[in-house]
């Protein structure tokens, strides 16, 4: 299984309790089942697109920047413009998913996107 995750938070980006519930769910997962590839796309606030690979394991990191508009609503849709963005390169690179997985409303944007546009479960 083929699984893009998306999440507002990931190490070294880390505000609160959801960074560090990702950063456990992911080792957990891969664990879990041997054939699972996970795809996470995440945001950086302070630093350049990167993309880091491991052993079933890419993290994704999209510049955001901020701010981005003048309200905090606005920033997040933006900002999960170009989570979807890096999900379409993603794609080109590696190809087919299976599944679109997101953490809590800041990636809502992202994920109904992209659920819509690959027709994959959420």
């Amino acid at each position: 299984m083929r699984v893009l995750m998306l999440s507002w938070e990931y190490p070294p980006h880390i505000v609160g309790g959801l960074g560090h519930h990702v950063q456990a769910l992911v080792p957990e997962l891969l664990a879990a089942d041997p054939t699972l590839q996970i795809y996470l796309v995440t945001p950086t606030f302070d630093g350049e697109a990167a993309e880091q690979s491991y052993d079933r394991l890419v993290v994704a990191r999209v510049p955001v920047g901020r701010p981005l508009n003048d309200t905090y609503y606005a920033d997040i849709q933006a900002a999960n413009q170009r989570l979807v963005d890096a999900a379409g390169e993603v794609l080109a690179s590696y190809g087919r998913l299976d599944l679109v997985h997101a953490h809590d409303w800041l990636v809502g944007f992202a994920a109904e996107a992209l659920h819509d546009s690959l027709h994959v479960p959420l």
